[in-house]
């Protein structure tokens, strides 16, 4: 299960959550699309990664993952961007939506009053990514 941040607006309280379940087969394979949104230069030259860029579909990113408090984690983050027919390729994978918003409401307030149990959140789990050549052209 992936958990995606959507923000629906600009506005304060028009973010939600969603847990959105995909098949792994069609996040592989958006992943074997993906491009880095800043390059690598001991990966790939400045030149071929902007073609690179200016022709995907799929962009990616990893910034530092955070704790249940905010506080950086020691491991980072995957965010995906797809437009085009890579969106059509998620949009068509996706298995199953689920607005979690009323559960963060409540983890919140319990996290704020010092009640949260951590074992009443959802199970995180590490993302295995075996493929080596996305490995190798995401960085990882």
């Amino acid at each position: 299960m992936a958990y995606v941040p959507f923000q629906l607006g600009n506005q304060k309280n028009q973010e939600c959550i969603l847990s959105i379940d995909i098949r792994r087969e069609v996040f592989d394979s958006l992943l074997t699309q993906a491009v880095l949104t800043s390059p690598d230069s001991s990966l790939i030259d400045g030149k071929a990664w902007e073609k690179q860029f200016s022709d995907t579909t799929v962009y990616c990113q990893f910034d530092p993952d955070r704790n249940i408090n905010g506080n950086p984690i020691n491991r980072s983050a995957i965010q995906i961007g797809v437009k085009g027919p890579a969106l059509r390729q998620f949009l068509n994978g996706i298995h199953r939506i689920e607005d979690l918003m009323p559960s963060v409401r409540k983890w919140n307030t319990l996290r704020k009053s010092g009640k949260l149990n951590i074992k009443d959140l959802p199970t995180e789990k590490l993302y295995p990514v075996s493929d080596r050549k996305i490995r190798k052209c995401l960085d990882m």
